[in-house]
């Protein structure tokens, strides 16, 4: 694959500043691949629009088996998420923008806590290659573990609520943003503390209405957790309202236009 030009990650101290009046579109792991390998065309994009890489994508391309088995289609995605979203990339995890959505003025230095994640993408990005892959396969296998887990245990416990429905219908029209909110607070918390009283909600409108939609069919069964639903579903905390998500995951567009929330999806 061609080499990436200079490649580096200034402006990671401050990531927040560049979330401006205009509009950005949050790009999933997918549209990098997409672009990197020049598959649709960028020219209709206007220029005022930023493409913004986020954690998710950037820590996904840390431990995906496509480095072994499609190394070069991996490479040009990674140098075309460098090259498009190299000034204003957020690096922070979600549950951590999260907090700094609540409160700006939380400190989180992305070089010390996330320096693995940006120094493997650049190397990766400028050439260089896994060479021992059954060490590599180990190392994704022990990354996914934690999200293998929580995948399990979701499911059971959505398992055992259906077991206790009693009318599906009137299930599904259960108040349960309350709940789903709460949710949100709790796992926040899990890294740090939880979001204030008064956390304006409506910043983050298409994570939890969509996370209200995804845990209504775990619940009743429509669907099963798999383990790529946390990448893919805590992606939406980065879009806030004036903001774009643009995805080719079906499952994902489907649970957006579901919880009527199609106006933030990006239409390529």
């Amino acid at each position: 694959g061609k080499q990436a030009d200079v490649l580096r990650c200034p402006h990671i101290a401050n990531t927040y500043s560049v979330r401006q009046h205009f509009m950005n579109i949050i790009c999933d792991t997918n549209i990098w691949y997409e672009i990197g390998n020049n598959q649709f065309e960028l020219g209709n994009i206007p220029n005022e629009n930023n493409l913004i890489a986020v954690f998710n994508s950037i820590d996904e391309f840390t431990k995906t088996s496509n480095l072994v088995k499609n190394e070069i289609y991996t490479r040009n995605a990674i140098q075309a998420m460098f090259k498009f979203s190299d000034k204003h990339a957020i690096f922070e995890p979600p549950l951590i923008h999260l907090l700094k959505l609540d409160n700006p003025k939380i400190k989180y230095d992305i070089r010390k806590m996330q320096n693995f994640i940006i120094e493997f993408t650049e190397k990766i990005a400028n050439g260089y290659k896994i060479t021992d892959t059954l060490a590599f396969k180990e190392y994704c296998i022990e990354r996914d573990k934690n999200f293998i887990d929580l995948t399990e245990y979701t499911n059971s416990i959505s398992n055992k609520i259906k077991q206790n429905i009693k009318n599906i219908k009137q299930h599904r029209k259960t108040e349960s943003m309350p709940i789903i909110r709460d949710l949100i607070s709790k796992i926040v918390s899990y890294q740090s503390i939880k979001l204030s009283e008064d956390f304006d909600w409506t910043k983050i409108e298409l994570l939890t209405n969509t996370l209200r939609v995804y845990f209504t069919k775990l619940e009743t069964g429509a669907i099963k957790a798999v383990k790529n639903d946390w990448y893919d579903i805590f992606i939406l905390a980065y879009v806030q309202q004036s903001d774009k998500i643009w995805t080719k995951d079906t499952k994902l567009i489907s649970l957006i236009k579901e919880a009527n929330m199609e106006k933030y999806l990006f239409n390529n």
